[in-house]
């Protein structure tokens, strides 16, 4: 018998099957990163994943009070969406999922009137109440199926000698997958386009302030759209866009309409406290010169003061806020924050005492006055803190910063085994198994064989996180 001579593949045919792999690792990259997209992310910061989000009452209510009538028209449940605040200075928004909502800090910053923000949320729901993102699951599926095909296609004609048909046939099938999804995603940010519309014009509200933003975003590109393939994009041109929304906006009955003056005044305030923390305080200045005389300057110059460690100025610039809107829970709240700054969390439990009682149903002040409680160094208070904290956590089991000061409530309250518990369920918030498995541990240890804490302790020791 004849020895059997090694394998060699012409070098068309090998090409060939170079790019049938380099096409599948695209394809398999593609998968993943939209995978990861669409992964579940915590309410929380993960410390360990490196996602860190800006948590504030005042900004995160005004942005419910945004979304709450157009999710009614919508037919979307407001119960189960978050809106996560993005700490980044540019303009922009994006769903995961059909639960959360994710905006930039820059979003807020740069649109001036509550309209806008709104547009922008609305875009962002229309893409939650049409499925977009179950649907761009099939589609990656159908191309990941199709990508497969043309490999199996071109490896035929690699094997018949056709080593240059299957470089074409891989070429041809990877640009026409490519396209189709491309395609694919400017339909679906058209539709979502359409359906704010509809959202706004049947909430009584204008589309100005979307055509605006998009009009924001064609000057940003002006330059780099010239020459652009439009069919390579996966957005409509901004031209194109902006014509056709101004279009659609425009025959609505409420084109003109504006936004109420309290909302305005609380989207100038929100706009106010986010330039007192993000930006220099000499910039803060320039926005919001002292003859300005406006709430939000004061505001502004209030927060700058307390970042400052002036607290007798920021103490007095609250007070003033207070006796123009002494009912607005969030200066309350702001006053508790200044105090505690000031080393005095003994003295911001009655602010913030006033804050949850003019907002009872925003977790985040009900988050502050626990915080108050703990770090008060006051054992009287810390049944109030447990009280207060598991209210949120029974809602919340994920909220990692409730869970954190209600592990201190009970180790101040000798409740070791609870403590252990909520420590591990602050840590599974953020995204650290490993840590939350050793304080379940412990839970478990101390607690009484069968109790609620056992119970709970077990099932985090048990809990593997979702391949991905």
């Amino acid at each position: 018998m004849l020895p059997r001579r090694p394998f060699s593949m012409p070098f068309n045919s090998a090409f060939a099957a170079m790019r049938a792999r380099n096409l599948m690792r695209q394809v398999t990259a593609l998968v993943l990163a939209v995978s990861l997209c669409l992964a579940s992310v915590p309410q929380r910061a993960r410390a360990q994943g490196g996602i860190q989000f800006v948590r504030d009452a005042e900004i995160e209510s005004l942005l419910r009070e945004y979304t709450a009538p157009i999710l009614r028209v919508a037919g979307v449940g407001g119960g189960g969406l978050t809106i996560y605040i993005v700490p980044s200075k540019e303009f922009n928004a994006f769903v995961i999922d059909g639960r959360r909502i994710f905006v930039n800090v820059g979003t807020l910053m740069q649109a001036e009137t509550p309209n806008e923000v709104i547009g922008v949320l609305a875009h962002e729901i229309g893409h939650i109440a049409g499925g977009h993102l179950a649907q761009l699951r099939q589609e990656l599926r159908f191309a990941t199926a199709m990508s497969i095909l043309q490999v199996i296609l071109a490896g035929a004609a690699a094997a018949a000698g056709s080593g240059g048909g299957a470089g074409a046939i891989i070429s041809g099938g990877q640009h026409a997958i490519n396209r189709t999804l491309l395609s694919y995603r400017r339909g679906q940010e058209q539709a979502a386009d359409r359906s704010a519309i509809n959202y706004l014009n049947a909430t009584g509200q204008s589309g100005k302030g979307m055509v605006k933003t998009f009009e924001r975003f064609a000057e940003q590109r002006i330059f780099t759209s010239q020459f652009v393939d439009p069919y390579a994009q996966s957005h409509p041109m901004p031209r194109d866009r902006v014509e056709a929304l101004g279009n659609l906006a425009r025959q609505s009955p409420y084109w003109d309409a504006k936004d109420s003056n309290y909302l305005q005044l609380r989207h100038d305030l929100m706009r106010a406290k986010i330039s007192a923390y993000v930006d220099h305080p000499n910039s803060v200045k320039r926005k919001y010169p002292k003859a300005n005389g406006s709430l939000a300057a004061l505001y502004a110059h209030t927060i700058v003061r307390m970042r400052s460690s002036d607290y007798k100025g920021a103490l007095s610039g609250i007070d003033q806020l207070l006796k123009q809107m002494p009912d607005y829970p969030y200066f309350w709240e702001m006053k508790g924050e200044i105090l505690t700054n000031a080393g005095r969390p003994r003295d911001a439990v009655a602010p913030l005492r006033k804050a949850v009682s003019l907002a009872p149903n925003d977790t985040a002040l009900r988050v502050a006055l626990g915080k108050a409680y703990v770090v008060s160094g006051d054992k009287s208070l810390q049944d109030d803190a447990v009280n207060e904290l598991q209210r949120v956590t029974r809602e919340q089991r994920d909220h990692s910063d409730a869970q954190t000061y209600l592990a201190r409530a009970y180790g101040a309250l000798g409740r070791i085994p609870e403590a252990n518990l909520a420590s591990a369920e602050a840590s599974l918030a953020k995204g650290d198994n490993d840590q939350a498995k050793q304080f379940a541990a412990r839970a478990k240890q101390g607690a009484k064989t069968g109790s609620p804490t056992w119970l709970r302790a077990e099932d985090i020791l048990q809990y593997r996180p979702p391949k991905r």
